[in-house]
């Protein structure tokens, strides 16, 4: 007996499986993954909490004594997490990643929606499953990245925008304003989407589109809002300037486009992470065929030109880009090349005549497509073993210092451990030469301090009250540094794991 189920509620248990995926380990602490992306957030939601709702001076804990202006987007999902601290009364981690699901949601609703209205339900219902069972949509999914948000506004913009064009229903035209605003709020690379755009407005009103007073408005009313924030940003950065001022410098942008652009590695990891955490080896297979395939009608080209605006983003900062989580940029037109491949296979004469599609077929399927998911998907779910005691460690510097205490946590300089001890400091790199090594691989190397104890002296001169590491094969590592701290500094904790001491004075 066929047990058939209608696409409505095929959707529902799509969405509804993907939400309880990412429900898995809610209350894990913020370190899988790119974890000094989701700890910095966290330091602004906590912040906004502690300090008040200040939207536009979104600050981190990371940059010592400076106030760490953090100018980087609008930051709205720690805004959002904020206000669910205050109304449960004090900061709780899951309530961010409950965002990051909220938005997987969205972005499922809304790719479906964008596939239905260009191509059919089917479509859209694939479509919706490949970006559900993504091990990237996974990870950003439940994660602390504002990506997962920033992918629902950009497909609302181009569905919304597409609506407005083709129908004239202006309540499309507020909407796709108030989206492409909120996606280039969110990632200011998102001004590629105005290609896709063009290309809309370009089908339905050829190169008069450039001069329709609707077409003007909208991009005033964009334009506007995005052009007053950003220079609200410029004024800030540069009254309260930090390390993190330097991704706005052309001279270090057009840098790194020359040094990635010529270094093969480049293309080899950005490939790897396509065929692999993006889109799985089979994923990948499926987009390559569903790209080949050609459109129906003309307005269809608007997928392939919204994938050459995603190209031209990843080539124009390829610093940015060849990190994993920026091909989310690419995987909703990605999910929708997939569906197109399968759903022609699917309906093909040749398979038809050739293959038995039946239930124990998709069943077969299914549990394939969860191996490979489990299979690149799984380190999403722990913490890695050597930011294993970082919290712990956390604890411990919040038991032992100050309120006011400026701390120097060391973790591979990253600022999981300043945001863990719930105090402002600086994250610490032990391995300075290999700082070094990688700002020269970089092109940047500034004339910066090297070595670690006379980095160490320096934040002391600074106000640093103690100095911690979450890791003691890291910190027991360099002979010179750990000798020097025990040599001249009181040991105030040390366990297995990780070790604090006081640096106010000598012995």
């Amino acid at each position: 007996m066929r047990i058939k189920i209608s696409i409505s509620k095929a959707l529902i248990l799509i969405i509804g499986m993907g939400i309880l995926i990412r429900m898995i380990n809610l209350g894990q602490p913020l370190l899988e993954g790119a974890s000094t992306r989701q700890v910095q957030t966290a330091m602004i939601a906590r912040n906004f909490y502690n300090h008040g709702f200040k939207l536009f001076y979104p600050q981190v804990d990371n940059f010592g004594n400076n106030p760490g202006y953090l100018m980087l987007e609008l930051y709205i999902l720690p805004f959002i997490a904020a206000i669910f601290y205050k109304l449960a009364g004090g900061v709780n981690e899951w309530m961010l990643r409950c965002i990051s699901i909220f938005f997987y949601a969205a972005s499922a609703i809304m790719l479906y929606r964008l596939s239905v209205y260009y191509f059919n339900k089917k479509i859209g219902l694939i479509a919706v499953f490949c970006f559900t069972v993504s091990p990237l949509s996974i990870y950003l999914g439940r994660a602390v990245h504002p990506e997962m948000a920033m992918t629902f506004f950009s497909m609302a913009a181009i569905y919304s925008f597409s609506r407005w064009i083709y129908e004239d229903k202006i309540k499309y035209g507020i909407f796709a304003v108030f989206s492409f605003v909120l996606a280039v709020l969110l990632k200011i690379p998102n001004l590629y989407l105005l290609l896709p755009l063009f290309f809309i407005a370009f089908t339905k009103y050829n190169l008069a589109c450039v001069k329709k007073p609707r077409i003007l408005i909208f991009l005033a009313l964009c334009f506007i809002p995005i052009a007053l924030f950003n220079r609200h940003q410029y004024l800030v950065r540069m009254a309260f300037p930090n390390p993190a001022m330097e991704v706005f410098n052309l001279g270090t942008i057009l840098g790194y486009i020359r040094l990635f652009l010529s270094d093969k590695m480049f293309y080899k990891a950005s490939f790897d992470n396509l065929a692999a955490y993006t889109l799985t080896p089979i994923g990948f297979s499926l987009f390559f065929f569903g790209f080949l395939q050609k459109v129906k009608e003309k307005k269809e080209r608007v997928f392939k030109i919204w994938f050459l605006g995603v190209v031209i983003f990843f080539l124009s900062l390829p610093a940015q880009s060849v990190q994993g989580y920026y091909q989310m940029h690419l995987l909703p037109l990605a999910c929708i090349f997939i569906a197109r491949a399968v759903h022609t296979f699917k309906n093909s004469e040749v398979v038809k005549q050739n293959y038995i599609i039946r239930p124990i077929s998709v069943i077969i399927l299914i549990l394939v497509v969860s191996f490979v998911v489990f299979r690149y998907s799984y380190a999403f779910y722990r913490i890695p073993a050597n930011f294993r005691s970082v919290v712990e460690a956390g604890r411990e510097v919040d038991r032992v210092a100050e309120k006011d205490a400026l701390i120097i946590a060391s973790i591979e300089n990253g600022p999981d451990l300043v945001y863990y001890s719930n105090r402002r400091g600086w994250p610490f790199m032990i391995n300075r030469e290999a700082v070094r090594n990688e700002e020269k691989r970089m092109g940047k190397d500034k004339g910066r301090i090297y070595d670690p104890v006379e980095y160490l002296e320096f934040l002391r001169s600074e106000g640093a009250d103690y100095f911690a590491s979450a890791s003691m094969a890291e910190f027991n590592a360099h002979k010179k540094f750990s000798g020097y701290m025990r040599e001249n500094f009181q040991v105030l904790k040390e366990a297995q794991n990780y070790i604090i001491f006081d640096i106010r004075k000598k012995k």
